[in-house]
């Protein structure tokens, strides 16, 4: 878990993530009063799944 940042808006009830984002290389965030980690993996839930996917493969196939 310590690898892992969670952009998903916090609940009672957490769900499964939609999208989990594997990175080639830890990146590091900040947190709230400075504190700052690294990340290797993100997950998130988004409005549009099908559109933020399409959009995902599109900006990554520009590189």
């Amino acid at each position: 878990m310590n690898d892992l940042f969670d952009a998903r808006v916090p609940d009672l009830i957490q769900e499964k993530p939609m999208f989990e984002i594997l990175l080639k290389d830890p990146q590091v965030y900040e947190l709230m009063y400075g504190l700052k980690r690294k990340a290797s993996r993100i997950v998130l839930n988004v409005d549009e799944p099908e559109r933020f996917y399409w959009e995902m493969l599109n900006r990554l196939n520009q590189k």
